[in-house]
Order: structure tokens, then C-alpha cells, then sequence
């Protein structure tokens, strides 16, 4: 189900958010995920924040570290009232122009979803071996990627590929 080793990605057939969007949609890529990380700072900031952060300008109060508009925010549920962030709790990343909210929807584990609200956990479509494949895992503590046993059950967060 691989399209060859070089570049080590699920085929589209394979593709869970192809099969179900078709068209350009895809799974990101562990890089992707990586990629965007570094984009946002590669600091991982948890504070309260006002309005401001979920605005435009994407620029926290306080600004973190040194990254003027950058980082990686964990947002409470009762943070989020504003357009479609309305409470639910998650991870907010800001790479100074843009952002992209990725909700704490938990993952499954033998049909049972676990630690909802507490912990986001989103597969790529990048895997390790035949039985692993990579993942952005975030609470609201930490964020990194990292690999598991691809039994468990984790989101999608589908991509339109340019």
C-alpha cells in the first residue's frame, strides 16, 4: 500500500482522507506535521489568552520567546468562544500569519475514546515498519511527533494537496 520506498507514503486507495474526500485531499506527512511545528516556533507555550489570540493576527498576549507572533498554544474549552473554536479544547498553532486549530479529540483504544477534551493525537499517512506509522500527538503540555502501533485510533486531519 506504499508508493515506493523513497518516498514512504500511503497510496491513494490507501489514504483515508482520499478514500473519503477524493479529489487532492490526503493525509499529511510526518514532515508535514514537523514541518509545521517549526513553522509556529517549535515552542510549545501553555497560557491563558484573550481574544487576541484566536484574531487574525494570530499574536498571543504575551508574545512568546523571541518567535514575535509564532508558537504553539493549548487552548481550554472554556477559552474558546469565538467563531468555530466554541468550546472545545485543543492545540492552536500560529506560524505568525496564519493559523490552524487541531481540537483535543482524544483517541480510541479497542472502541473506547479516551482522554477527549485532554490530548489530541492525528495520524500521518508516513509509516515506521508494517506496524507503525507516525502521529502529532499534543496535550497541554507538550507537542511532538511520535509512532505507534497503528491499532490504536486516532484522528484525520485531512490536507487539499497543491
Amino acid at each position: 500500500p506504499l508508493d515506493g520506498d523513497s518516498n514512504r507514503i500511503l497510496l491513494p486507495d490507501y489514504d483515508a482522507a482520499h478514500v473519503i474526500w477524493g479529489g487532492t485531499w490526503r493525509m499529511p506527512t510526518e514532515k508535514d506535521f514537523m514541518d509545521l511545528i517549526v513553522a509556529c516556533g517549535g515552542t510549545y507555550v501553555k497560557q491563558d489568552f484573550s481574544e487576541e489570540i484566536l484574531s487574525a493576527e494570530c499574536t498571543p498576549t504575551p508574545l512568546p520567546s523571541a518567535n514575535p507572533g509564532k508558537g504553539i498554544y493549548w487552548v481550554s474549552a472554556e477559552q474558546t468562544y469565538i467563531s468555530d473554536y466554541t468550546g472545545v479544547a485543543g492545540v492552536l498553532f500560529c506560524d505568525g500569519t496564519s493559523k490552524l486549530f487541531f481540537p483535543a479529540a482524544g483517541y480510541g483504544s479497542y472502541d473506547t475514546v479516551i482522554f477527549a477534551g485532554s490530548y489530541g493525537n492525528y495520524w500521518s499517512s508516513t509509516p515506521n515498519g508494517s506496524d507503525y506509522a507516525y502521529f502529532l500527538s499534543f496535550a497541554s503540555s507538550d507537542q511532538h511527533v511520535g509512532y505507534s502501533d497503528r491499532d490504536f485510533e486516532r484522528s484525520v486531519r485531512a490536507v487539499l494537496a497543491e
